[in-house]
């Protein structure tokens, strides 16, 4: 419980767009998002948010939403503590592995900088573990003028976990092998990795279907089954994924609307046996959010 009589209960509405400057693991080339929000904090410290992301490459537009139940502990007041758990929706025809979560995020403020700590339990037809460790400065210029005050938050921080929780990169190689090896597999060896609970019967049903067609000089869904072979094989390790400098910067207008901008560059870090290098990703960001309290 937070001790604090002059803490108020809001709600909050928010709608931001970004847009990617270059392809990575995450983001296609010249992709632009746009995002939608709605969150409600209890001044006892329950917090809950529910935001949905749009993507000008994906069909239908609403790709993903997300639920988040959070609790906001200070124990300190150079402490503070958040216990959290979130729910992936995704509206896409594609199968994710990981969808939902529960974690832990932890900050201290020293007096030069804050130093935060998030450890997260992802599950769903996987498992995997992620923590994200960050360093960030809070910067505030006064008596600017229009806004009377910007406050800049420069941040570094690197995602370690298990490679599970980013897909991997494949090159073209990796795709002709991949497939060789799909045309070569027997009903009997799809029939016995669906037993087993390595693939589902639809992955099952699909394998067949395409490993026909390739037989039969044909197509078929590529790189869905270069994923799933990939799987069958995959040693699942703890390794650095990536890390990541943004700078964001927020103003108020008025007492109850605030903006924030911002620009993050993001670097990841080749996987085990990767064989296509990942390039690193910049982008700009924009949101607008309204507070109501009471």
């Amino acid at each position: 419980m937070i001790n604090d009589t002059n803490l108020k209960s809001e709600i909050g509405l928010r709608i931001g767009f970004s847009s990617s400057l270059k392809a990575s693991r995450d983001f296609n080339t010249e992709q632009k998002g746009l995002s939608s929000g709605i969150s409600y904090y209890h001044k006892s410290g329950v917090y809950a948010d529910f935001t949905s992301f749009f993507d000008n490459q994906s069909s239908p537009a609403s790709n993903q939403s997300i639920l988040r139940l959070s609790y906001l502990w200070i124990p300190h007041k150079k402490w503070t503590i958040n216990p959290y758990a979130e729910k992936t929706f995704n509206n896409l025809d594609i199968e994710y592995d990981l969808t939902q979560s529960i974690g832990t995020n932890v900050n201290y403020d020293f007096k030069v900088a804050q130093v935060g700590m998030d450890y997260s339990l992802l599950w769903g037809t996987k498992t995997g573990h992620r923590f994200i460790g960050s360093l960030n400065k809070r910067i505030e210029l006064k008596n600017v003028p229009l806004v009377n005050k910007l406050t800049l938050y420069p941040t570094f921080s690197a995602i370690t976990g298990t490679t599970d929780i980013f897909p991997y990169q494949y090159s073209s190689t990796q795709v002709d092998n991949y497939l060789l090896r799909l045309q070569y597999l027997t009903d009997d060896e799809i029939r016995a990795l669906r037993v087993s609970g390595k693939i589902t019967t639809e992955q099952a049903i699909r394998l067949r279907i395409t490993r026909n067609l390739l037989n039969a000089g044909g197509g078929g869904d590529r790189y869905f089954f270069v994923g799933v072979l990939n799987t069958l094989e995959e040693d699942n390790i703890f390794s650095l994924l990536s890390y990541s400098f943004s700078l964001p910067l927020s103003f108020n207008v008025g007492s109850k609307t605030s903006v924030l901008l911002g620009y993050s560059y993001s670097i990841p870090i080749k996987l085990p046996d990767e064989d296509l290098g990942v390039d690193p990703t910049g982008f700009f960001s924009f949101s607008l959010s309204r507070i109501i309290t009471w």
